[in-house]
């Protein structure tokens, strides 16, 4: 028996020495944080983004407990746990299921100070959702949505709440692809004004990194960039500096210099920000490996007056690069990927700086494959890991002390002298003497010496220890309607426009031409998008300028019907040109002046004098001179067209259309046609067979198909009166009025005249009356007659079940009235068309039809005249609608049939709106031809009347043409 214990134990011995040395050794990778007492430790997970709370310099040293505890370095979804704490904690699944989510999709987190910054989010849910799950995300007043599929947003302390931070959507940054590794820059300009530098990563100009093709592969392609932008919070005593509306940003501009044009480049991070900037970034570049990034740096020279990044040099990898993903060596960059360079706050104040990042080196592919291979290997915690290593010496941020002044030699006698050379100058015509002109001279101590210059120059002694400002402008403000030519010069304005930079820009516009039709054979092989150029001219400042004009040309909203296909065309004009030089230390202004034309000596100069150089008298003999410049823009009124018709002449504007359906009185446009056919197959109308799509129409039925058919083509109708009515709107609300706004400013007597017809075709209707509420208003009619003009007015009064009349009469007026109320309703559309309408809506200058102030007259014809010529003189804008009673254009009709041109379906064409825009002037009670407007422009020139500070010269020569 003892022999058999000693074999048991023997045996017991093997099998345990041989278990101990099949289970492999697993090493952890050097420099992972797990390892580093005091650090945040890696998870199973992903862990990237590290980032750490920024932090004020006195908090950092005013407890070691907190400096430990509360501002380590961690990942960016720790802190979005964190943040939700509490919610995890709760009971409630599906909320934490969110928060997971967004735990999950957080891509990196910036603190540009102790509780605000920014964050990148990929998928995340709509604002209405999470609002309505009540986490701490707000809609933006400035957005309506998420703009791609991964978005940055700031953070910010609620403003019930200090201690709790809220999210919300980003607008200035964000495009519809992705935009994600937001880092910021907090400094001050010159005027010692908050300044936010903005770096992040984006694929906005060539997205999609990937697909799957119809084999179920992975296509790889494109690359992301950085880009940078500028926010300057307004200048205010009140000045909320959590709230985006008080800061004015930038354009977002490609980070030159830094990016590569075949390669992507990620996860930027500025360090040193106060002394000498480094940008560390991580790029693939020179990788044949797409997934092999590794951390570069290069120097950025950083302008925070007139928001401009450049790159001095080109990057640098920063360490030698190990060639084994093996971390037991001591290398930042490996051939696996690395990530997310970021150095610990505050740079200025440590002797020595770490640098963390993220890498998937020696990456745990085994825990979850159940492939245990019983051999020694290196692991990380999970797929990546947060690493720690020294900072290379040659990235050192210096610590900056202001050099000693020199003392002056007491036994010199200094007596220098200090004078201001200032110019006022015409920048579209430097030669060019300006008129009226004034020079402002201010010093500190509140004094003023008003210059007036007959030489646009000026020569003065300043003192030394003041600082002094100059202003100019122009009192001229004369403009002569009287005169024989079409262009009149009306004063001079300030520069508002900081076009100095050498640049490209661009401006776009859209249009779509509805009712197109092909057969389905032909629209298969039809060429769904054409892409042309032109070239074109642009004025800017009064420069022409060279431009190209894109023009893009799609096939959209196809529809079929049996073998016709039914589409219409979207053009997009993209307009191309290079920005100019006017002059590159030139300072603008940006203070809102109601009347530009008089500048009140506002405009300042091209430098602030004395403010930095010379404030205090130097020791020496020179006689100094500070040369100033003040720039003026001349402005020249155009006069615009007398008279406006909407006809087929205008872009895009289809005349022959009906804008009613038969027997019906409201405007024929998508909303109402489609509402007007749900009445019908409702039954509502039961007794409206007056109406030709009802199905007992007692007039013109056609049977099932025919009146299916019918339907069709008032839809058809319904989207080019929509459009109609688009184009109404939009030339009156931004061409029209505002050209009027410009003359009226010169001639207060000026009168906008808006005419509305309505059209009926012949049929009668025999038996139909109007179905609604009753309507009151005033119909009225310019008349021209030999020396002046007349408004015909007559009181219309329709009450529900009034009789349409053999004659259209009535159906006639009901039209002019839905007319006018459904342009009227575009004209206040601000959100789509703008304010031109609405400000003379809103200040009481519009006499609209149905104003109480013209209903109520008593009406006993003839008016009373007092009372009209009141109305008139107080309204600047006049909207006149008159029924008439059928078009006198004379048909024979022998049938009731289609595609004949003699057929009652001729008449289509017939149920219209004609709308004419005069510009009268109303003089001694009278309206009469205005002066201030050309009778020989056409309408369609409208577009390029506004006052846009045009050379004589340039519109002389296009009106030759």
């Amino acid at each position: 028996m003892k022999n058999n214990s000693h074999i048991l134990k023997f045996c017991f011995l093997m099998i345990l020495l041989f278990v101990i040395a099949c289970n492999p050794t697993i090493y952890r990778p050097k420099q992972n944080v797990s390892l580093i007492k005091g650090e945040v430790s890696n998870t199973e997970g992903d862990d990237i983004a590290p980032i750490q709370q920024k932090f004020a310099e006195e908090i950092l040293y005013d407890s070691l407990d907190r400096r430990a505890n509360d501002f380590k370095v961690k990942a960016s979804s720790k802190f979005i746990e964190d943040l939700f704490q509490e919610e995890l904690e709760s009971g409630d699944r599906f909320r934490k299921r969110i928060i997971k989510n967004l735990t999950n999709n957080v891509e990196s987190i910036y603190f540009i100070d102790t509780n605000r910054g920014f964050a990148s989010f990929s998928h995340p849910p709509s604002p209405e959702f999470l609002m309505g799950q009540n986490l701490p995300f707000d809609k933006s007043e400035l957005i309506s949505d998420n703009s791609g599929g991964t978005d940055i947003f700031y953070f910010a302390p609620s403003k019930y709440d200090n201690n709790s931070i809220r999210f919300q959507n980003f607008p200035y940054l964000n495009s519809p692809f992705w935009d994600s590794h937001p880092t910021a820059v907090l400094q001050k300009d010159k005027n010692n004004n908050p300044v936010i530098l903005i770096i992040f990563s984006s694929d906005r100009e060539q997205p999609f990194s990937k697909a799957i093709d119809l084999n179920g592969d992975t296509i790889y392609g494109g690359s992301t960039d950085l880009y940078y932008a500028f926010a300057r919070l307004e200048s205010s005593v009140n000045s909320d500096a959590n709230n985006l509306k008080n800061y004015k940003f930038d354009k977002v501009k490609k980070l030159e210099g830094a990016n590569t044009p075949n390669f992507s480049e990620g996860s930027p991070f500025v360090f040193c920000d106060c002394c000498s900037p480094t940008l560390f970034f991580s790029s693939n570049r020179n990788n044949k490996n797409r997934f092999d990034f590794d951390i570069y740096s290069v120097k950025l020279m950083i302008d925070y007056d007139n928001f401009t990044v450049e790159t001095a040099g080109l990057p640098e990898i920063i360490d030698e690069k190990s060639m084994t993903t093996d971390s037991l060596t001591f290398r930042i960059n490996t051939i696996a990927d690395e990530r997310f360079p970021f150095i610990p706050f505050p740079h200025s104040v440590q002797d020595s700086n770490y640098i963390y990042f993220s890498s998937d080196r020696n990456k745990n592919i085994f825990k979850n494959c159940g492939c245990e291979d019983g051999r020694d290997r290196t692991e990380n915690f999970g797929e990546y890991d947060i690493y720690k290593y020294n900072l290379p010496e040659k990235y050192k941020c210096p610590k900056t002390e202001k050099p000693p002044k020199p003392e002056p030699k007491k036994d010199t006698i200094y007596s220098p002298e200090l004078y201001a050379d200032i110019v006022i100058i015409n920048a579209q015509n430097p030669k060019e003497k300006l008129r009226d002109s004034k020079l402002l001279l201010l010093s500190e101590d509140g004094k003023e010496i008003i210059l007036n210059s007959d030489t646009n120059r000026i020569f003065t002694q300043l003192d030394f220890g003041k600082k002094y400002s100059v202003r100019g402008g122009s009192t001229y403000n004369t403009m002569n309607c009287e005169e024989s030519n079409d262009i009149i010069f009306s004063g001079y304005s300030m520069p508002k426009l900081n076009i100095y930079e050498m640049d490209a820009d661009s401006s776009t516009k859209m249009e779509v031409l509805t009712s197109f039709t092909m057969k389905l054979t032909d629209f298969v092989k039809l060429d769904k998008e054409k892409t042309s150029f032109k070239d074109g001219k642009i004025l800017v400042k009064g420069h022409q300028l060279n431009s190209k004009i894109k023009t893009v040309e799609k096939a959209i909203n196809a529809r079929i019907e049996n073998d016709i296909v039914y589409y219409d065309k979207q053009f997009t004009h993209t307009n191309y040109w290079n920005k100019i030089d006017i002059r590159p230390d030139l300072a603008y202004y940006t203070e809102k002046n109601n009347d530009p034309t008089v500048l009140n000596l506002k405009v300042p100069s091209v430098r602030t004098l004395n403010e930095e150089l010379f404030y205090e008298e130097p020791q020496s003999n020179k006689k100094i001179i500070i040369y100033d410049t003040i720039y003026l823009i001349p402005n020249y009124i155009i006069k615009p067209p007398c008279y406006c018709e909407f006809s087929g002449n205008l872009t895009s504007f289809q005349q022959n259309v009906p804008y009613f359906q038969t027997g019906f009185w409201e405007v024929n446009t998508l909303k109402n046609y489609r509402r007007d056919i749900q009445k019908l197959a409702s039954g509502r109308l039961s007794d409206a067979r007056w109406v030709e799509l009802h199905r007992h129409n007692q007039y013109f039925g056609e049977g099932k198909f025919g009146r299916i058919r019918r339907h069709i083509e008032y839809e058809n109708y319904a989207r080019t009166v929509d459009s109609n009515l688009s184009k109404m709107a939009e030339m009156i609300v931004n061409s029209i009025i505002p050209a009027f706004k410009v003359i009226d400013s010169i001639n207060p007597g000026e009168k906008l005249i808006i005419s509305l017809d309505a059209w009926s075709d012949r049929r009668p209707v025999q038996r139909g009356w109007y179905i609604g509420d009753e309507i009151n208003y005033v119909e009225g009619s310019l008349e021209e007659n030999k020396y002046d003009f007349d408004i015909d007015f007559r009181k219309v009064n329709i009450k529900d079940k009034s009789s349409l009349n053999m004659n259209n009469d009535t159906l006639s007026r009901l039209r002019a009235y839905f007319g006018y109320k459904e342009l009227l309703n575009k004209l206040l559309d601000t959100a789509k068309y703008g304010k031109g309408f609405y400000d003379y809506y809103k200040a009481n200058l519009v006499l609209m039809p149905d104003n109480d102030n013209l209903t109520s007259i008593n009406v006993n014809k003839p008016f009373s005249l007092k009372s009209i010529e009141e109305l008139i003189y107080k309204s600047k804008i006049i909207i006149l609608a008159k029924g008439n009673y059928f078009d006198p254009t004379n048909f024979k009709i022998p049938q009731y049939i289609r595609d004949v041109d003699s057929s009652l379906f001729m008449l289509d064409t017939i149920r219209r709106i004609d709308l004419r825009i005069n510009t009268l002037e109303y003089k001694a009670g009278k309206l009469i031809k205005s002066p201030c407007c050309n009778p020989n422009l056409p309408c369609i020139d409208y577009e390029a009347i506004i006052n846009d500070r045009k050379s004589p010269a340039i519109i002389e020569k296009k009106k030759k043409k």
